[in-house]
């Protein structure tokens, strides 16, 4: 990906069903700059198993278990190390399920 790109979707597998939750994506900037997507900005529950055949071996996502998202001209606005991650709480039980940190790299 480069700077000022957009368009691209990032897709984050939780691993269990999110259909219900409410879900939050944080893109994290190289100078830690947090910006958080809600459903309101794009972000939405993958309704489809989806494979991604980018990764080797090809990845699976499953329906009601990932998240996705497409980028728009004002996400993705510095060069480096970015980070990726999506909090999900559940209304009935509060509980809340955080995925690990994913991290990718853009270029000028």
């Amino acid at each position: 990906m480069n700077k000022n790109e957009y368009g691209n979707f990032i897709r984050i597998n939780v691993g269990e069903d999110i259909s219900t939750n409410t879900n939050e994506l944080r893109l994290l900037s190289p100078t830690s700059v947090s910006k958080i997507k809600l459903a309101g900005d794009g972000l939405a529950v993958g309704v489809v198993d989806f494979i991604d055949n980018t990764e080797t071996p090809p990845v699976t996502f499953l329906a009601n278990e990932y998240v996705e998202y497409r980028t728009i001209s004002t996400d993705i606005d510095e060069a480096g190390k970015w980070g990726v991650r999506v909090f999900s709480q559940s209304s009935d039980t509060l509980d809340c399920k955080i995925t690990d940190n994913r991290s990718f790299n853009v270029s000028e």
